[in-house]
Formats: structure tokens, sequence, C-alpha cells
């Protein structure tokens, strides 16, 4: 959902996903001259309309004049210490709610704030119930102020908690992922239902039970699972079935992955009703405990009958537990390679892997390559050379790039950290970095495998006249082009009013994590005296301090203004 406003100085245009609304503000350059910054007011409604609360929103950084030391843990109302940036978003709003946020240019001084005329905007968030996309994504944070706030950074499953209190900390890390799995597996309720399964990571101990439970019911339940006997996986798979009720590679019900050397590496469940694919669930959420409550995952449910009948016949493909160089052959067969001159604008695209040779990847990067205004990637594991070619072009875009931890990917967000137009970022978490941050840690779900970005999307474009989402299993490498199982979906999206809801939860999603990773990583980077780190603890004292950046061409902080700009009179 997108709306906005403005008057003859501002504009504010809201972007809401499932789970976060992006307010972007806008101001002509000559109403910025003693702009202190931006408080926000919100006020929360039921679905009905009922007034529910309302309260200023609050930021962590004061004004040094007014609090010259600032503790740990305290947050500041934005009416006497603004937001200085152009982009702020919410991201603590409810489905089934409507919110009416009161954006106030604030000016005046640092001791004695001001406050100018309201731009007032309401805004809902996407619901998670949809007729063709339905997207979850879990909230990925444990290493966070929130979690440290709500929690006192007690991991998930410690055994010090009681059972409600563990189950109160995987509920908020799900934030419905998990529950959007169950209502996925639980639609199979008898015998006119089926499942198709093929999954790499299946050993939560409540999912086979679910599977199960629906077997039970007389689904037709069949799973193909991770099962090539070197790793560790294969043992925690084939316990978790056996401990549902399963018998192992029974070639009826179970099919066990092994005859390959590529990784089954797939994520995805097809829905059949009367022997026919209704839906398909896909993205990059294993099914284990790391998958849905620890690093960033989305599960994506498409309810189109066409997508779903590929995935099917890609899962009976599978079942048979082919040698890479046959499925290879028999996938790209059947579904060719694209290029952005014949990729079909009027419906969705899946990609299979593995395939014979490495045309996709090569696509992919010139989706990266193509974009006109903003393209963001998320990258678990690395940045393939292909995308480095097409980072170092020239560009009208600014490109934004997230990374796992790691000293690889922290070199490679160092290495364009002097590059206005490509923005890059490395996970990283508080640690002693700032007086008033309070240090944070992992769920410890993940080990020190992809501890923080699990997700691999590509949006080319979201704002823009010609959107593109590329989301599912697959990393952007070599190996899940050619050697692993894998699956992709290319969704064309439109930017007319009313049409743009998969680009807007992706993008709000993309956000909310880079922006909490890459202050952490900058800060984590700091090399600057400690007086200097003191100084950036606080707010600017004086507006040309922190808004020239927005109106100084050729930065990233330009190009991201007006990227999300309402503008003053176009319509959404």
């Amino acid at each position: 959902m997108r709306t906005g406003t403005f008057n003859n100085h501002f504009s504010v245009h809201a972007i809401a996903g499932t789970h976060v609304i992006t307010l972007a503000m806008d101001a002509r350059e000559e109403a910025t001259a003693n702009l202190l910054g931006f408080a926000f007011f919100r006020k929360k409604f039921d679905k009905k309309g009922k007034f529910l609360e309302e309260a200023w929103m609050e930021g962590y950084k004061p004004f040094e004049a007014v609090v010259p030391d600032p503790q740990p843990g305290v947050r500041y109302p934005t009416n006497l210490h603004p937001i200085q940036s152009f982009v702020w978003a919410d991201f603590a709003v409810s489905q089934d709610r409507k919110y009416e946020y009161q954006v106030f240019p604030v000016t005046g001084t640092p001791a004695q704030p001001q406050l100018q005329a309201p731009l007032i905007i309401t805004v809902s968030p996407e619901p998670y119930k949809h007729k063709l996309h339905e997207i979850y994504f879990n909230r990925a944070v444990a290493a966070s102020q929130a979690y440290v706030e709500r929690f006192h950074n007690i991991r998930p499953n410690a055994k010090s908690l009681t059972a409600e209190q563990q189950k109160e900390r995987y509920d908020w890390l799900s934030r419905g992922l998990y529950e959007a799995v169950i209502a996925f597996i639980e639609q199979a309720k008898d015998k006119r239902f089926g499942l198709r399964v093929a999954m790499y990571e299946l050993d939560f101990p409540e999912i086979p039970v679910l599977f199960k439970q629906a077997l039970d019911r007389g689904a037709d339940v069949q799973i193909v699972y991770e099962s090539r006997g070197h790793d560790s996986q294969t043992k925690q798979n084939q316990a978790s079935l056996k401990a549902a009720g399963f018998k192992l590679n029974d070639r009826k019900i179970t099919y066990a992955r092994e005859n390959t050397d590529g990784i089954p590496h797939n994520k995805f469940m097809v829905l059949l009703k009367d022997d026919k694919p209704v839906m398909v669930w896909t993205g990059s959420t294993n099914l284990s405990e790391g998958g849905i409550f620890g690093h960033s995952n989305v599960g994506h449910c498409i309810k189109d009958k066409t997508l779903a009948a590929s995935f099917l016949q890609y899962w009976d493909l599978l079942k048979e537990d082919p040698k890479i160089g046959a499925l290879a052959t028999q996938v790209s067969a059947i579904w060719p390679d694209v290029t952005l001159d014949t990729l079909p604008q009027n419906k969705m695209t899946p990609i299979f892997s593995p395939r014979k040779g490495l045309k996709m990847l090569d696509f992919y990067a010139e989706v990266f390559g193509a974009a006109e205004n903003l393209v963001a990637i998320t990258l678990p594991f690395n940045l393939d050379d292909r995308f480095i070619k097409k980072i170092d072009e020239v560009s009208p875009a600014v490109r934004y790039i997230m990374l796992n931890s790691g000293k690889s990917n922290e070199e490679v967000a160092q290495k364009y950290s002097a590059d206005p137009d490509v923005i890059a970022t490395a996970g990283s978490k508080m640690n002693n970095n700032f007086g008033q941050w309070l240090n944070e840690i992992h769920t410890g779900f993940n080990g020190s495998n992809a501890q923080y970005i699990h997700t691999k999307f590509l949006l080319k474009d979201p704002l823009g006249p010609e959107p593109i989402v590329i989301t599912g299993s697959a990393n952007f490498s070599e190996p899940s082009t050619n050697k692993n199982d894998e699956n992709m979906v290319i969704i064309p999206c439109s930017n007319k009013p009313g049409q743009t809801r998969v680009q807007d939860i992706y993008l709000g999603e993309f956000f909310r994590l880079f922006d909490h990773l890459y202050f952490r990583f900058l800060s984590s980077k700091d090399t600057s005296t400690d007086a200097e780190k003191q100084k950036r603890r606080f707010l600017k004292p004086r507006p040309q301090d922190w808004v020239s950046g927005y109106f100084k061409a050729g930065t990233d902080r330009l190009k991201r203004r007006k990227n999300f700009s309402f503008g003053f009179g176009e319509e959404v």
C-alpha cells in the first residue's frame, strides 16, 4: 500500500509492508534552512476505526545540549529529539491495525524545538492474507536493542526459562513465519488434498509431526529430503522424520535425495486439491530452528495454479533422485534460460536448478545492472564476479548490497565504502561500540554460518516504472545455478496504484535489516578517536550539518530521498 500528501514546503510518502511502514519525507530546499529534523506522532486504530492509543515515536539519539550523557536503553521522544533523516520507518506495526502519522518538521534550537504544521497521513499494513501473494518474513534481529530490552539477552532456548517464556521469545522471532508454515501444511485436511515437499533442512521437531498428522487425516503427503549421507543434516532429517513416524526412503511417501554431488537446497511445498496443484510455498526458509527463528528468511506463498504446476513437475523429477547431469538436461529443456528481452512481462517465471551452463546467473547480474533508480540484493555467502562487473560500471541507480558477517564480506563492504552509488553492509552487532547502546547477542541457532542473512532476493527498481522481484532458495552463485537443486521465481511487478504489494513488502523488509546492520557495521569499523565517537552519539545541532547530504549531487542520500519521494503534486 502506498499513499502520500504534501504542502507547499514538505511531502510525505507512506509505503506499507506487512510489518513495516516507511515514511519518506521530501522538502523544497529553501524550507530546510532551519530544519532540525522530523517528529512523528502516531495514532493507532483497530480495523474498524476504533481509537486504541497514541504516542510520540522515539529514537535513540538526543541533542547533546539537552542530554549530555545518554544512558543505555533510553529512548527519546521525537518532538524533543527529532529524527534527522528523510526516510524513517515504523517497525512496530501490527496486522489488523490502522495508523495515523502526524509528521512535524522541527525548527528552533535543540533546547527549544518548535513544531511546524504537520503533514497527516493514514495507512494500514499490507494484510498477510491475499488472493495471490502471501509473504512472511521472520524478525531476524535477535542481535538487536529490541531483543535486549524485551528479553534481556537471554537466549530463546535457555534452560533457565519456563516453557511459556521460551514460547514468547520464539513467537517474537518468528513474527508470523512459523505460523504461516503451519497454516500452509494444515490446509491438507483430508483425502482431497496432497502435499509435495522438497526440503533441505527438515529438523524442527514439530514440522515432520504436522506432515504426519496431515497424512493421518488422509492427505497424500510425499516428501523429498536431503539425505546425501556424509553430512550432519542427513542425520538430523532422518532422525526428525523417524521420530514423527515416517519410514525413511520408502519411495511412496518419503524420497531420499542422495544421488547428487550438489546440495539438495530446495525449500518448497506444493498444495494439491483433487490431484491438481493449486499453490506453492517457496522462499529461503529451511524448516529448522535456525531457519524459522534465527537468521533472516522469507516464506512466500503464491496461489497461482500454473506456477504450482511447474513446481510439481520439478518435484516429480527430484523424487527419482537423478544425478546432476541428467537433472540439468531435463530442467534446461523444460524451463529454458531467459534474458531481459525474452522475460515474460505478464506472468511469473520459475527457474529451477541444476541447469546447463550459467546463463541464468548472467541474467540475474543483467537485471542487477539494468536498474535505473535503485537495486537491492541479499547475498548470504558471496558476491559473484558477474555482479562485481556490474557494480564497477557507471549506473544511474544506487546499489544496496546486504551480506553476512565474516572477513571476506567485511572486505567487500569496505571496498565500496567510498562509492556513493554502492552501499554495502556486512552483518554485525553492538558489542561495546557506543556508550548508550546495549550489547547484543545471537540466538545461537545458526552457529558461525550465515548468522544474519539467509534470504536470497533481488529487487530491481521497486519504486520505478518496471519493478522486478526475484526470490527463492538459490544464492546468486555458480553452484546454485549449475550444481544444486534450487528454485527461483521471477516476478514482474507493477507500480500502478493498488498493485505494488509484492515489491513494497520486500522493500520494507530489505531496508529494515539493511539499516539495522549498516549502522552496526559502520560502528564496528569506526577508527576515529574516542572524542569523535562520543560526538556521533548525538543529533546534529545545526541543520546544515545533516541536511546537506540529502541535497548534494552524487550522494546516496540524495538518491534515496528522490527515489522514495512522493513529490509535490504527483500522484502515487
